[in-house]
């Protein structure tokens, strides 16, 4: 789930080659998935199109970002009594955090226990990413993870068990890596939206932008 390809600039008549070279080059490292990137810039135009012929999961469509003043955050949202977000700092919270993000996306345990290796392997203050667990009343029931770069704050993974839905509990999940964000120094946080959780980003002051991102999975190659 690591591991993918993006920036996609190919000669419309080398295309197929390459995307036969692609695949051949993760199935050599035995890669049990992979994502395939599309964006507004993508050459050829209709890549997307030629990775579904391929048996790749994903829609041409693409999924729309969205981007946040971090001044103007709606930090006023309803949260339920008996919330606490915490950033992961133990190893205990990290494995509420994996357990929580394979039940809330209905994930299989390998893709958690991929989040595990690789976030002990970073070392938990090391690690490039910040993961979150929304505790209520001692459960864990929500997650989030924060990654920066480009100057922008990245907000991921969001995810609440499907018993605690409709809580306010992923608006809280969502504000928390925000503000921390803002506290380092951070103006603009950036996302991915599912369709669950998009009034929720707008309402904490997310706005749509014009580019769609495109994410094309092989899940076995």
């Amino acid at each position: 789930m690591f591991k993918g390809a993006w920036r996609t600039r190919l000669p419309a008549e080398e295309a197929e080659a390459l995307i036969d070279e692609t695949l051949a080059w993760f199935s050599e490292r035995k890669s049990s998935a992979f994502y395939w990137w599309t964006d507004p810039r993508t050459q050829p135009a209709d890549l997307g199109e030629r990775l579904l012929e391929r048996g790749f999961d994903g829609s041409t469509e693409g999924e729309p970002g969205m981007v946040a003043d971090l001044a103007a955050l709606d930090q006023d949202a309803r949260t339920p009594s008996g919330l606490t977000v915490r950033q992961v700092a133990t190893l205990g919270a990290l494995v509420d955090w994996c357990d929580v993000f394979t039940a809330s996306y209905e994930l299989p345990e390998a893709q958690g226990q991929a989040w595990y290796v690789a976030t002990v392997q970073a070392g938990l203050e090391d690690a490039p990413w910040k993961m979150y667990v929304g505790y209520l009343r001692g459960q864990a029931v929500a997650t989030s993870l924060l990654f920066n770069g480009a100057g922008v704050a990245g907000v991921y993974s969001v995810g609440t068990l499907p018993t605690e839905r409709g809580k306010g509990i992923g608006t809280a999940i969502t504000l928390k890596p925000l503000l921390d964000a803002r506290q380092q120094g951070y103006r603009f946080a950036v996302l991915f939206p599912s369709r669950r959780g998009y009034s929720v980003y707008r309402r904490l002051g997310f706005r749509e932008v014009a580019s769609r991102i495109g994410a094309f999975v092989m899940d076995e190659v």
